[in-house]
């Protein structure tokens, strides 16, 4: 059993999973020429192996989010089939390719969303032989692919913009993994950048764009996009709030690849004619510089701690082979030319093809209690946090802030408070100091405009001087639903043996049990109580039941789920019954039971949950 440091706002403060580890440091150069894959050391400069055993021309290249496997599309199969691209899956440990994929013609630019489940890649095919993966018989040409990494099978083909006879080349995502960005051109004098739900499969908006398309970046917060227009020597930048067009920027002859400097500040852009790279900055969008990179200059990348740029010099299909076969290492503060790495043969890397640095170590951990509230617009939405300092130092400026993907209209007010009560103290919006191995409680407020429903929303917990504290769904997240009408609000909180954890007897068979209890401080509501394992397959069964609040004893048999009329300040309580049939580690970052409160509609009104392991 483990002791559990506990916190005023909740017992389960040091539950916060350890982030996993990720490859950082190598550049990976697909050579369009050779069919080879180039790893170059970004500490050395020095390519450390050479992959071979790609398909034919490969070109797309992602990164899975823990740098494990590398993800490279190329045109097509290894033996140059005629009907159908690859897609190979590299082990970055190993540098080996452990899967080719038969997938569509002409695979070009590919993302992988930030979960790493799943890849998005499209095809740039005009016209060619027919192809049952890429052109379905009963509908429009598909050349968007949705691909289930775990199972290596594409799951969807999504036709997009097939109405204009475009095609699209290269794309991005959304920090939060719910759009997708992608330009396409028809040979025209205009492209467009189609927002599409990956989800839905549905375009959601068209924004017109220069000639030729090709390169596209989104900056780290997901509030700009950059997209280079290669015949009108010209960068698109696009406002995602508004999904239009805010600049545009004239650069040097040809701008091929691009990509945003780690810290937001700049977007690198490949002029693969006259040679040079672009220095844009994002906060004025003009050019602040430009420096000579080496013959055929076509894309960026940077080291993952920014210091350094890498410039792959190839020339791409529009302009021709440049035959530069090097990479070019810029210095980033000063863009001198450092180093030149000969690689293969017309290196032409589409998408990020240098692994980003590991978040940083953060010594802040945090907690919220409750998980969810639930209330009308016009009415405060508040909850208590607590921020734990886990370092020998003092730290200074802490406070809690609501991140750059907040519903719009949102606000947070946040209050220090005294730990025992609960009583605010200091003024609002005021960081405070932690002393070292100490903690600070404080009470948020929300306030919103308009109606919305935000389940799982992060918040930031910062203090000066390090990292934000990791973000953990159930942990330190907020279910947040404002709504014009009046609706019901259950604040629930959990009780186990052990604060903040239910441990299951799997080695004996036997169960385990945790009480909830509640208070509806909203309207009145019809409501169903039920359990789930949240985004993880666990294999543990779980039944709940309404108890008699004097004496915990089930008031009907334990059920899937518990139909509930929840009168205005109704206190129901309830019992939850957990048996394993497989074991499940100490993992509280993944390894949870949330109790939910939905109306008919499948709106959550509140809801809590406990991390699980089993004995």
């Amino acid at each position: 059993m483990r002791a559990l440091l506990g916190s005023g706002a909740s017992a389960a403060l040091a539950l916060l999973a350890a982030g996993a580890a990720q490859a950082a440091g190598s550049a990976y150069i697909p050579n369009f020429g050779d069919g080879t894959l180039s790893v170059v050391d970004t500490s050395t400069n020095r390519v450390t192996a050479t992959i071979n055993g790609l398909g034919t021309g490969p070109e797309g290249v992602a990164l899975t989010p823990d740098g494990t496997k590398l993800l490279v599309t190329a045109r097509a199969g290894a033996n140059g089939s005629s009907t159908n691209g690859a897609l190979d899956i590299i082990d970055t440990a190993t540098n080996t390719v452990t899967a080719e994929v038969p997938v569509a013609l002409n695979p070009v630019g590919i993302v992988v969303s930030p979960d790493g489940a799943t890849a998005y890649f499209v095809s740039d095919v005009f016209s060619g032989p027919p192809n049952l993966m890429a052109r379905p018989a009963d509908g429009p040409p598909t050349n968007l692919d949705v691909f289930d990494i775990a199972t290596q099978t594409v799951t969807n083909m999504i036709a997009v913009d097939p109405s204009s006879g475009a095609v699209p080349f290269n794309l991005t995502i959304s920090p939060d993994g719910t759009k997708l960005y992608i330009v396409t051109a028809n040979g025209t004098e205009q492209g467009t950048l189609q927002v599409v739900d990956p989800v839905a499969g549905t375009i959601l908006d068209s924004i017109m764009l220069g000639d030729s398309p090709a390169g596209i970046a989104i900056t780290p917060d997901g509030r700009q996009i950059y997209v280079s227009n290669q015949v009108d020597d010209t960068v698109s930048v696009i406002d995602t709030a508004t999904d239009g067009v805010t600049a545009t920027i004239v650069v040097g002859k040809s701008p091929f690849g691009l990509a945003v400097t780690p810290n937001g500040g700049q977007v690198w852009v490949a002029n693969e004619v006259d040679n040079t790279v672009s220095v844009i900055d994002t906060a004025t969008n003009q050019v602040a510089g430009t420096f000579p990179a080496g013959s055929g200059a076509n894309a960026v990348g940077f080291s993952p701690d920014g210091t350094a740029a890498y410039v792959t010099d190839g020339g791409s299909e529009v302009t021709g082979p440049q035959a530069g076969n090097t990479v070019s290492v810029l210095d980033t503060a000063t863009g001198a030319l450092t180093g030149t790495i000969t690689v293969g043969s017309l290196p032409l890397p589409v998408g990020t093809f240098i692994a980003p640095a590991p978040a940083p170590a953060s010594v802040l951990l945090s907690a919220i209690l409750p998980g969810s509230r639930s209330v009308e617009i016009g009415d405060p939405a508040t909850v208590f946090a607590t921020i734990l300092n886990t370092s020998t130092t003092a730290l200074d400026g802490c406070s809690v802030g609501l991140p750059a993907t907040a519903p719009a209209g949102l606000s947070l007010t946040y209050q220090t408070t005294a730990a025992a009560t609960n009583a605010p103290t200091g003024t609002p919006n005021t960081p405070a100091p932690i002393p070292a191995m100490g903690s600070q409680s404080f009470v948020l407020t929300f306030k919103s405009p308009a109606a919305f429903d935000q389940p799982g929303l992060p918040l930031v917990y910062a203090c000066d001087g390090t990292a934000a504290a990791p973000s953990t769904i159930g942990l330190n997240t907020i279910d947040l639903l404002f709504s014009a009408t009046p609706i019901p609000d259950i604040i629930a909180l959990e009780a186990t043996a052990t604060p903040g954890l239910l441990e299951v007897p799997f080695s004996t068979g036997g169960a385990a049990a945790f009480a909830v209890a509640t208070d509806n401080v909203g309207a009145a509501g019809a409501l169903t109580v039920s359990a789930d394992t949240g985004s993880a397959t666990l294999p543990v069964a779980v039944s709940i039941c309404q108890t008699a609040p004097a004496t915990g004893a089930c008031l009907a048999a334990p059920a899937a789920s518990v139909q509930v009329d929840f009168a205005a300040g109704a206190t129901p309580t309830f019992s939850l019954f957990v048996s394993a049939t497989g074991a499940v580690a100490f993992d509280p970052g993944a390894s949870r039971i949330f109790v939910r409160f939905k109306d008919a509609g499948g709106t959550a009104h509140g809801s809590t949950s406990v991390a699980i392991e089993t004995d």
